[in-house]
């Protein structure tokens, strides 16, 4: 049995009947929707001026970290502008306050989609969910740093109250707009559907092969021109009709040009695909190759420069009545030489790492004003040598705290303060200056007296390998010393600047950003790592303290030795590899073992571990003595178990310190 088949004015009747339907539909939707944006546009406003309110109001208490101040301000936004909700987070994500004495969350980071899309944007933020209506903005500092952000939250149950109200007035108007607009469908399709009909059957012979048939239709209408046109189409379809086959061969012609350009394009693809993939491997091995070949040079470098600097201290350190100037000035380029060796061994792994954007900080609070005293001797010294006066104008405050990277610091000081010498006149100054800017920087001003630099040449001072004129000088460096400098300066969130005057000199400042957190004296313990006084390795009973030195360098072997007779406190013994080492640690029971890493057969890790590993060696503390520099070997060098670890060249005055405090440690263990 076959479906009915209903006629044309139906359709035409049911279609317009639809159409008025899909109309009122969507104007309801229209007017809903507006209504709903329009108020949720109002709110909206209102919440991201509540949330930027209350960012300016939080940024100082969020800069000090005052709860109390920030839970104030969150419970006085929630009762005063109809706001559900109010979250104060840190610059983590994590939640500070709701304005409750004691958030649930404190601390942590609300698990919601919105906070995560509100940091990564960085910018003002709102949205709505199924349950409430969001507002978030960044607390930025004039700097850009982002202190902490400030959400808030409406419910959405007002929003659908409005809507609804709205749904049901609508109503009414949408019904009698249906009833009427169906009325006039059946009027229409009366008017519309007998010529259609004349139209679809003519479609149908036409279909079935009739070129020949003519409508009849003269009408000066729409209906007239579409019969005129269905005419046209017969009479060109009967005249110049295409073959299927001739139609059939273009189309597979067609395709297979297509096919074929396809696979061109493919391969291509595929070829490029494997030259990036080669090229990516290429770089790789260059950056592992570059990476090893550092390592290689610099433990290379650094095992005879042990040597030449080791010696070179001692004859410093020794009596030196017998010696005619020439010989302490022969002395004195020994170890000045080998310091401006070490430093360009330094400045180019610093340099590669800044490359590999491997270059890190350790951040700190501490008081700076030891270490710019130190920076100040090390370059009075310097200043002395090439005729040039150094003077401190003004002195750090006892109570000033910056946070920054210990190390580091002083490497940035001493660069600007050494540049400053050397790129100076004879019987020119340098003048140390520090003063706190903005209320939340500490300011270090170094000025000299120099050359100054040109100003077509002041946009290549950062860049790397750029000497400005000096290349074929006298004067010692390799160009890169600022590049780290301002890396430096960069990752520890502090800010560096210059002025210059060609033949009048220049004026580098850098600031470090305050911890205004901290207004309490610093432990001992965080600002020098120690206590004031050096450890005493002579036990309680009065013997030397016995020292196993395993090394396979005969000249560090003699330069150890060197050092320890000229104190009263040691007796060494030394071995040329691991094995026997360890056969004399079993022997000797030694109070400390000095460990070079890079021995011939077993090395200095797997001796450790094999120590370790016996019962009469476990306590026993064992410092790596070697050329091993790198940040990485260092790291693995503490966190396999070394009591210290001393980079070649050592400092006869740290090694010894060093010693001292890891036999007295074995002493206290022991006890």
């Amino acid at each position: 049995m076959s479906a009915p088949r209903y006629g044309m004015g139906f359709k035409v009747a049911l279609i317009a009947s639809a159409i008025v339907v899909f109309i009122g539909a969507g104007l309801f939707g229209v007017v809903a929707y507006e209504q709903r944006v329009t108020f949720q546009e109002i709110r909206t406003a209102e919440m991201v001026e509540a949330v930027r309110k209350t960012a300016f109001h939080a940024e100082n208490h969020l800069y000090n970290y005052n709860i109390r101040e920030l839970r104030s301000i969150a419970t006085g936004i929630i009762e005063g502008r109809r706001v559900d909700l109010v979250w104060i987070l840190d610059s983590e994500g994590r939640l500070l306050t709701d304005g409750s004495p004691r958030p649930a969350l404190r601390n942590r980071r609300p698990q919601i989609g919105f906070i995560d899309r509100l940091l990564a944007g960085g910018a003002v933020r709102t949205e709505a969910d199924e349950t409430n209506l969001w507002a978030g903005t960044p607390v930025v500092l004039s700097n850009e740093e982002v202190l902490g952000y400030v959400i808030a939250a409406v419910p959405m149950e007002e929003f659908n109250n409005n809507i609804w109200s709205t749904i049901r007035k609508q109503s009414v108007v949408l019904g009698l707009a249906l009833v009427s607009g169906i009325f006039a469908a059946i009027l229409f399709g009366q008017r519309v559907a007998a010529p259609i009909e004349t139209l679809r059957e003519a479609a149908d012979r036409i279909g079935s092969g009739d070129w020949d048939f003519k409508l009849q239709i003269d009408r000066k209408d729409e209906i007239g021109d579409l019969a005129k046109s269905i005419n046209i189409m017969a009479e060109r379809l009967n005249d110049g009709a295409i073959s299927r086959d001739r139609l059939q061969a273009l189309v597979d012609e067609k395709t297979a040009e297509i096919a074929m350009h396809r696979d061109k394009l493919e391969a291509l693809v595929a070829e490029r695909t494997q030259e990036l993939q080669g090229a990516k491997e290429t770089a790789e091995r260059a950056s592992r190759v570059k990476s090893e070949f550092l390592s290689s040079m610099s433990h290379e470098l650094r095992t005879p420069l042990n040597a030449i600097l080791g010696f070179g201290q001692l004859l410093d350190y020794s009596d030196q009545t017998g010696m005619d100037d020439e010989q302490r000035q022969a002395i004195h380029y020994i170890n000045n030489s080998g310091e401006h060796l070490l430093n360009l061994i330094n400045q180019v792994l610093d340099f590669n790492k800044i490359e590999d954007g491997n270059l890190s900080v350790y951040v700190e609070s501490f008081k700076p004003m030891d270490e710019m005293r130190d920076c100040f001797a090390i370059a009075s010294a310097m200043a002395m040598k090439h005729d040039v006066t150094i003077e401190l104008q003004k002195d750090v405050a006892a109570d000033t705290v910056i946070r920054a990277d210990r190390t580091r610091f002083k490497q940035v000081l001493l660069n600007l303060m050494t540049n400053g010498i050397k790129y100076n006149t004879a019987g020119g100054k340098v003048f140390l200056d520090c003063d706190v800017v903005e209320g939340r920087y500490l300011r270090l001003t170094v000025a000299d007296t120099g050359k100054g630099i040109a100003a077509d040449q002041q946009h290549l001072l950062f860049e790397p390998f750029q000497r400005l004129g000096h290349e074929s000088s006298s004067i010692e460096g390799t160009g890169i010393g600022l590049t780290i400098t301002k890396k430096l300066v960069t990752l520890m969130r502090g800010r560096i600047g210059f002025e210059s005057v060609a033949g009048k000199g220049s004026t580098f400042w850098v600031d470090m950003p305050l911890d205004l957190r901290s207004h309490e004296e610093t432990p001992a313990a965080i600002l020098d790592g120690r206590d004031g006084t050096d450890s005493i390795a002579v036990s309680e009973n009065g013997k030397k303290s016995m020292l196993l030195y395993v090394e396979d360098n005969l000249d560090n072997i003699r330069l150890m030795e060197l050092i320890l007779d000229k104190e009263d406190e040691f007796t060494m013994i030394s071995a040329p590899n691991a094995e026997e080492g360890l056969e004399l640690a079993a022997q000797v029971d030694p109070d400390v073992i000095l460990m070079d890493i890079n021995l011939p057969g077993m090395d200095g890790f797997k001796a450790l571990q094999a120590l370790r590993s016996r019962g009469k060696g476990r306590h026993v503390p064992v410092i790596a003595v070697t050329a091993s520099a790198l940040p990485s070997e260092v790291q693995r060098g503490l966190e396999a178990g070394f009591a210290a670890y001393l980079t070649k060249p050592i400092r006869i005055d740290v090694t010894l310190n060093t010693i001292r405090e890891a036999v007295a440690s074995k002493e206290h263990s022991l006890v």
